[in-house]
């Protein structure tokens, strides 16, 4: 139990809970019980994004279908805890793969990106309502800020969101390094989730784990 960290406010609310039953012999240490328990609080990610997400990825220049196939069979490896999908798609090419999903117990992340700018603070707000709408599980938002003010507008919408859609998780990032502060202190303001380096940079602005939760707990005093 942690009342006050990683959020201040973790004891009202809305609360999802994640039970694994582990059988092993002998001491739990020597059973790796400990790194099961890390495996379950951070499951694997499949992260499935638009064709122009960036170059680096196998699907780009794949159409629709042949992403679809490649994200279907991924889903039916077992092998990831959750998936990422652009809400940009839409729901024609959406439903089915999630549908799938949920069929084999993974949970869906419907994400929106802007490598360029930050939208107005409604189109942000709407961008989410329609992710919640789609039927996701968590909604994810990562924009590129021109300004502080884009910063700020990000975290008002993350604020706004949370108070309006009380039982999804949110994910709400502004890139780069003048949105570092919201990978860090987004949870003050709603966001139930960041992504930080683990081994390599995959977005622009992200701060190496071990960092991220130093900061964030310092927040927390």
């Amino acid at each position: 139990k942690a009342p006050n960290f990683p959020d201040p406010t973790a004891d009202r609310g809305h609360h999802r809970f994640t039970y694994s039953v582990m059988v092993h012999h002998g001491c739990w240490r020597a059973a790796g019980v400990d790194a099961h328990a890390e495996q379950l609080n951070h499951p694997l990610v499949g992260i499935a994004a638009a064709p122009d997400f960036t170059e680096s990825l196998i699907w780009a220049g794949l159409s629709a279908e042949e992403r679809a196939a490649l994200v279907g069979a991924v889903l039916d490896s077992g092998l990831v805890d959750l998936v990422d999908l652009e809400l940009f798609n839409g729901a024609a090419y959406l439903d089915p793969l999630m549908e799938r999903a949920r069929a084999r117990g993974v949970r869906v992340i419907l994400s929106f990106h802007d490598f360029q700018a930050t939208p107005d603070s409604e189109a942000m707000l709407g961008t989410i309502g329609a992710m919640v709408a789609q039927g996701c599980d968590v909604a994810k938002i990562a924009c590129m800020p021109r300004t502080r003010e884009d910063v700020l507008r990000l975290l008002e919408v993350t604020s706004r969101a949370r108070d309006l859609y009380p039982a999804v998780p949110l994910c709400t990032m502004s890139m780069g390094g003048l949105g570092a502060l919201t990978r860090v202190a987004g949870f003050l303001f709603g966001s139930d989730m960041a992504f930080a380096v683990g081994q390599v940079v995959s977005a622009p602005g992200q701060i190496p784990i071990a960092a991220a939760r130093a900061l964030a707990k310092g927040l927390l005093g």
